[in-house]
């Protein structure tokens, strides 16, 4: 049996209608304040529960914002995963987290999963696979709110909100030769995304500034997987390169604010 109390046994505990009762669980404007203290009092009395999900399909609106990411396991999205959620919270809005795994499909799938479950925005770091934002362009007709993060997609009409990663490029390499590096080594990631291959320019510009030539055998490019930094290491060692002291430029995020 459900006993869960509802606003037509508010509304007998106070001798009014259930339709003053809904407006004042409303806040409309209709109802008093004194009338509304009473029935909200009486609500947590009983111990009154509102059904915020048939409320909110009512407005047409869910208080849920989807979050789609590479990888939750990378600090990067770790963090800003953090501060996503904690800013929604204080806004009064839940969050769903998915991860691509920098596949496409996945993304795909992920994206219009979060469409059916009714979000009233999205935020994605696409994934190295998208090159095609078909999926994405959809949201156009669909009014959702959608923006970019961390990784730049080119569609007219969203948002991105980017690290300057030519800077963190430039920077990282700067410092690694204020430093008194010579034969400074990138590794970087697919030169598909706008992401890697702005660092990428920011490292050779940086070299260039200082005079320093640049070789083509201190570039390894992966897909910036975990096992990854091992096995690029090898490549470079394989190529007998080291021949002074060597530093390996890959992480900027550290010296972009």
């Amino acid at each position: 049996m459900n006993n869960k109390p509802t606003i037509h046994d508010i509304a007998k505990a106070l001798g009014i209608d259930s339709s003053t009762v809904s407006r004042a669980l409303n806040d409309s404007p209709r109802v008093t304040r004194a009338t509304k203290d009473k029935i909200l009092a009486k609500a947590e009395e009983l111990g009154y529960q509102r059904n915020m999900l048939a409320s909110n399909l009512r407005k047409n609106i869910t208080n849920t914002i989807g979050v789609v990411v590479p990888r939750i396991s990378r600090h990067f999205f770790s963090s800003a995963i953090q501060g996503i959620e904690e800013t929604a919270y204080l806004a009064g809005y839940n969050v769903i987290i998915c991860q691509s795994l920098e596949q496409l499909e996945r993304e795909k799938k992920i994206v219009g999963g979060l469409l059916a479950n009714r979000v009233d925005g999205l935020l994605i770091s696409v994934s190295m696979e998208t090159m095609n934002y078909d999926h994405l362009e959809a949201l156009k007709n669909s009014n959702i709110p959608l923006i970019f993060f961390d990784r730049h997609c080119d569609i007219p009409g969203f948002s991105n909100v980017l690290i300057d990663d030519f800077k963190g490029g430039y920077d990282a390499t700067q410092h690694l030769i204020s430093k008194g590096c010579k034969h400074i080594a990138h590794f970087s990631g697919p030169q598909e995304l706008e992401i890697y291959k702005n660092r990428f320019e920011g490292y050779k510009a940086a070299l260039k500034k200082n005079n320093l030539t640049f070789k083509e055998e201190y570039v390894i490019s992966s897909r910036l997987m975990e096992q990854d930094g091992y096995i690029s290491m090898r490549k470079l060692l394989a190529k007998n390169c080291l021949l002074m002291p060597f530093f390996v430029l890959m992480i900027y995020r550290l010296l972009v604010p």
